[in-house]
């Protein structure tokens, strides 16, 4: 089972399908073992929300649809970063926290559901304590 970090997303989009084919056909086939973190939803959000209000409506509008289509496909396995996994994220060391900040929600997000997480960069979750993989590179078997 794998909790999607918010830099592998882009691949489902309509611009991102090209670029890493072998990417999405795993993604196609892993969907029913794929979950998306309450902090990707916000992570996306947020990048629409700038594109708005830099008057990038082009941009935005398609992101946006997509965004929701994304969120109507996932919206059984969406897991938030709740009271559970607050104290995993506490858990998580300062120096791995001073590594890269702001990984940790979803690492302790993937580790209290005891999930993998495919990630453009590995680096950034290595120190975390939490099983990770570059998708881009290698495509995990699937259990």
């Amino acid at each position: 089972m794998f909790l999607l970090d918010t830099n592998v997303i882009p691949a489902l989009s309509p611009s991102g399908r090209e670029a890493a084919r072998d990417l999405v056909v795993w993604l196609d086939r892993a969907s029913r073992h794929l979950f998306v973190s309450a902090i990707t939803a916000a992570e996306v959000a947020s990048g629409i929300a700038k594109a708005e209000r830099e008057g990038a409506s082009a941009t935005a509008r398609p992101r946006r649809e997509w965004w929701q289509a994304i969120e109507h496909l996932y919206r059984e396995k969406r897991l938030p970063f709740d009271l559970e996994c607050a104290p995993a994220a506490g858990a998580i060391p300062d120096d791995a926290r001073a590594h890269r900040a702001g990984f940790e929600d979803i690492a302790a997000t993937a580790r209290v559901h005891g999930l993998t997480v495919p990630a453009r960069s590995p680096r950034n979750f290595e120190p975390l304590g939490v099983p990770v993989l570059d998708p881009f590179q290698v495509c995990p078997s699937l259990p």
